[in-house]
């Protein structure tokens, strides 16, 4: 099994990999109290909608991938060879 300190989890080097000091935890506690301030945050409905907008996008895309792929390069299309897309969601 890896170990998972060495493990990379991205394409660049993390920049440390020391736990949160104090001070970054209450900067960060700040920092949200900054985005409530400011309404920059979703409620749980508007979570709950974007995800359902972006399952339906997804599942667009994935038929078009199919269905292009199935007309364009036929003697390789496999019905399960789909297009990944990452939504990073909170």
């Amino acid at each position: 099994m890896t170990d998972p300190q060495k493990a990379k989890l991205g394409v660049t080097d993390p920049i440390s990999l020391a736990p949160p000091t104090i001070k970054d935890a209450k900067l960060t506690k700040s920092l949200e109290e900054t985005l409530h301030e400011f309404k920059l945050f979703e409620s749980a409905e508007e979570i709950q909608k974007r995800e359902e907008v972006l399952g339906r996008l997804n599942v667009l895309i994935r038929e078009w991938v199919q269905s292009i792929s199935a007309k364009r390069v036929s003697q390789f299309y496999h019905p399960h060879v789909v297009l990944l897309i990452l939504f990073f969601v909170q």
